[in-house]
């Protein structure tokens, strides 16, 4: 910190007036600040033991001013502090990566404390913008948010500010001291100095205003002014022009309105004028009709008057002219029926016209109505007229302002001169530079955005068609089931119908045996008859022996009447059996009708199904296509997409690589394999603290293990003769090495001088050459069985002599001999050979070769037969093993 302190007194131009200092401790740092000579110290502390002591010692100056609580990003009342074992790392954000490095620094309790925001803190004072003002930021894990809350014109009034940070985020919600910054170099300010003496992981940097950026930065915020403000104004200009447009389109509007009007009033005058017509015409018929019924009425008058002449004569020759009166008679009636058409007529023409008049009447009236419309619509375009030329007026001034103040801005700009002639220039360059960068990422994430669509999209139309073979397989499975259900039920119909058929077949039998029984019983009964003839021919004689026989016939007449009952009973149960028969033959015949029937519609429904699975044939082949047009389109798609991806992903390399050289002046470590990978193996280096590292065939492992060394602060010591005397080994038996002869931290070997000379100049341009020691090792035979490994032996056997037994190392097994197809089952084999007593951590780099599918397996063999323990670790996208030693 006083290396910092000496250069900010030494190159400040004006004296210095207010400091502010944030996280000021106990205060024991008070002489190194007042030896600045500040008219002004204004000091804040969280941690309320440190506050109080801080209070103690600025007792007595009036100069100094302490705040004893928080300074916050936001406007609050309180703060929770985070109260640790060392109070200098005490946050009001908690901790969360600080035990990886200082693992006996934990957080001891919380407190309640006042709070109070920086800009609020800051402002309470009117800073003299002539003189130098400090900040510092000593407030661990608030940083980066104190910087981004408060305003830059804040910020801005301060020609130093010191930042205490990390290399890493070590608390929630921070950052990294990389993006600290690029947020100051944001605001106008260049790191000048930092400090060597600060603890790791802290760092902390001093920085200095840049008053040629900061006018850069006002200028750029006053042209996106400009820009924005010409924006609003085209836009309402725009606005404006589509109102115009739009009461444009509605005069016409009105005006087609108002032609169609006026094609209405013509066709009704033209109608008017057509009924005058028909009027006039009726009129006209009327008048003929009475001029008729006038002559007609005039002839009756005469001819009445003829009558009463000749009344008298008629009287005299009434007998003779009787006839001629009923003819006169009866041409009267006719003309008065005529008459009385001819008034029907009238009044239906009269009525006609008067429903004329009243439809004349009311269409005069619709058209006033139109015309009192028109009038109104008139009034309102008017209106509209009036408030287009106010807003025609009101452009005008807007026009006028614009003018007047792109003047303005022409004269400002010819007052600036070639300073800030080239400070355009600049600002274009860095605008078109954003706006290409902006639209490349646009134009990814758009071509993202749509592959990603089309991929969502054919995606769904799978899922449908999928959905809708489902469901079609479904359906055909069901018609199966029902197809095989019905087969069943006409396989057990059949079945019971063979069952009936061999029962009838039994009672037919049964039958047959009767008949037989009473064919034999009417044979012996022929007999009994014959043999009692030739009794009774034989006489007398034989009476004893009739009677006797006689008896012996009565018996058999006995049985032979239950026989005749049992025949007729077994008669009267045949006839039962036939009626039953024909009954069963009638059953017989419609189960065989039922089952022509069924026969049928099986065959008809076998049609179906035939067809069913032709058209399910056709729609699965044509789903096939579709399918296959679908995964060729997904493929192409996702072929495109990945394509995109790593173009994007390489870009952004890239960028990152040529931010990092320009911040940093290093090329940055290459990023070939993934960052998981990375993270594990830095993990596990952190974690297991290994003696030594060796690398066989990958570069940019090598660089990354260097970097984390070189990262680390320490180097770690080469390996002495000492050391192994120290282990009870005897010394004389080896011969003293040179210093290029013992081993660095990391040991890297390739089997290419080529690649040994690249990686030579990439460690030396990284600064990290002195942690690595690289080694040429061709490729050679290995083994019986003629696979390929580097030469390590002479490496490994040195590293068995200067290493103790219970050394722990890491060995990496790059993916060089994996891309040339060869297999990296040899490296386990060399390692137990050369170096049996040490714990060895093995990684082999990439896990999805074809030609090492059986590496694991073979190597579990090795390692039963020779009895050592193993534990396979977990690594992202390697294979990992631990055998103790």
């Amino acid at each position: 910190m006083n290396t910092l302190l000496q250069h900010l007194h030494t190159h400040s131009s004006a004296p210095l007036g207010h400091t502010f200092i944030i996280g000021a401790g106990d205060g024991s740092q008070l002489p190194q600040w007042r030896e600045l000579h500040s008219e002004y110290l204004h000091l804040a502390e969280a941690h309320p033991q440190q506050a109080k002591s801080l209070s103690q010692r600025t007792q007595g100056h009036a100069q100094e001013s302490v705040f004893e609580g928080a300074i916050t990003p936001e406007a609050q009342q309180n703060a929770t502090l985070h109260v640790l074992t060392l109070p200098h790392y005490s946050s009001t954000q908690a901790p969360s990566a600080l035990q990886d490095f200082l693992p006996n620094v934990r957080e001891h309790s919380t407190e309640t404390v006042a709070a109070q925001r920086l800009e609020t803190w800051l402002s309470q004072t009117a800073l003299d913008p002539s003189a130098t003002h400090t900040l510092v930021l000593n407030a661990p894990g608030q940083g980066h948010a104190l910087l981004c809350a408060t305003a830059s014109e804040v910020i801005q009034a301060f020609s130093w500010i010191i930042v205490s940070t990390a290399e890493e985020a070590l608390y929630e919600n921070d950052v990294d001291s990389a993006t600290l910054d690029t947020t100051l170099t944001q605001l106008g300010y260049a790191r000048v100095l930092e400090d060597d003496s600060a603890v790791y992981p802290t760092v902390t940097r001093l920085y200095q205003r840049q008053p040629a950026v900061i006018e850069r930065l006002t200028l750029i915020k006053e042209r996106d002014a400009l820009a924005s403000a010409n924006a609003k104004l085209t836009t309402e200009q725009q606005e404006q022009a589509k109102r115009l447009e739009s009461l444009n389109d509605k005069i016409t509007e009105y005006e087609t309105l108002l032609k169609d009007n006026a094609q209405q009033l013509n066709e009704a005058a033209t109608a008017l004028r057509e009924t005058d017509a028909e009027l006039q015409e009726r009129t006209q018929e009327r008048d003929v009709a009475r001029k008729q019924t006038d002559d007609t009425k005039k002839a009756l008058d005469e001819k009445t008057k003829q009558l009463t002449e000749c009344d008298k004569q008629l009287e005299e020759a009434r007998a003779n002219a009787h006839d001629e009166a009923t003819q006169h008679a009866q041409a009267l009636e006719n003309a008065q029926k005529q008459l009385a058409e001819h008034d029907e007529q009238f009044k239906q023409r009269t009525q006609e016209r008067d429903a004329a008049r009243k439809q004349s009447e009311e269409h005069k009236k619709s058209l006033e109505e139109k015309s009192k419309l028109l009038s109104e619509r008139i009034e309102q375009l008017s209106e509209k007229d009036k408030a287009l030329n106010a807003a025609n007026e009101q452009l005008a001034q807007r026009t006028q302002e614009r003018d007047q103040a792109k003047q303005a801005l022409d004269a400002a700009k010819k007052q600036d001169g070639e300073h800030k002639k080239a400070l355009e220039e600049k600002a274009k360059q860095l605008a078109e530079r954003d706006k290409q960068l902006e639209e490349a990422q646009a134009t990814a994430q758009d071509e993202a955005t749509q592959h990603a669509q089309a991929l969502e999209n054919a995606q769904k139309q799978l899922a449908e068609r999928d959905e809708q073979f489902k469901q079609r397989t479904q359906e055909r499975d069901a018609a199966r089931k029902q197809s095989e259900e019905h087969k069943k039920s006409l396989d057990e119909k059949s079945k019971q119908l063979s069952e009936r058929d061999e029962q009838l077949s039994g009672k037919d039998k049964a039958l047959n045996a009767a008949k037989e029984q009473l064919a034999q019983r009417t044979q012996e009964r022929d007999q009994s008859n014959q043999a009692l003839d030739a009794a009774k021919k034989q006489g007398d004689e034989h009476k004893k022996a009739l009677e006797e026989k006689a008896k012996q016939l009565a018996e058999r007449d006995q049985q032979l009447e239950e026989a005749r009952a049992t025949a007729k009973s077994e008669q009267e149960a045949g006839v039962i059996a036939k009626s039953e028969a024909t009954k069963q033959s009638q059953a017989l015949e419609e189960a065989n009708k039922q089952i022509e029937a069924l026969t049928q519609q099986l065959a008809s429904k076998e049609n179906s199904l035939h067809n069913t699975e032709e058209r399910f044939s056709s729609l699965e082949s044509k789903l096939d296509q579709l399918f296959g047009e679908q995964r060729s389109y997904i493929q192409q798609t996702s072929n495109a997409l990945g394509q995109h991806v790593t173009r994007s992903a390489r870009q952004q390399r890239d960028e990152q690589a040529l931010t990092h050289y320009l911040h940093h002046g290093q090329r940055p470590i290459s990023t070939e394999f993934a960052p998981n990978f990375a993270i594990a193996l830095l993990e596990r280096r952190d974690t297991q603290r290994y003696d030594v590292m060796v690398v066989l065939g990958s570069t940019p492992i090598t660089e990354l293990l260097a970097q984390a060394v070189i990262n680390e602060g320490r180097h770690q010591p080469r390996l002495t003769a000492q050391s192994q005397a120290k282990n009870g080994k005897d010394v004389q038996q080896f011969v003293a090495p040179s210093q290029d002869d013992l081993p660095q931290a990391v040991i890297s070997l390739a089997h290419k001088k080529s690649i040994c000379k690249t990686l030579k100049q990439r460690l030396a341009a990284n600064h990290s050459q002195e942690a690595v020691s690289v080694v040429h090792a061709p490729w050679v035979e290995a083994g019986t069985q003629g696979a390929l490994f580097y030469a390590c032996e002479t490496t490994l056997q040195r590293l068995n002599q200067w290493l103790e037994e219970d050394a722990k190392v890491l060995v990496i097994v790059g993916n060089a001999l994996a891309e040339a197809n060869h297999s990296r089952i040899a490296a386990l084999p060399q390692l137990l050979q050369h170096l049996p007593t040490q714990t060895l951590d093995v990684v082999v780099e990439g896990a999805s070769y074809a030609q090492e599918s059986e590496l694991k397996a073979e190597w579990e063999t090795l390692l039963n037969a020779r009895q050592r323990e193993v534990e396979w670790l977990h690594i992202p996208t390697a294979i990992g093993l631990r055998i103790e030693g």
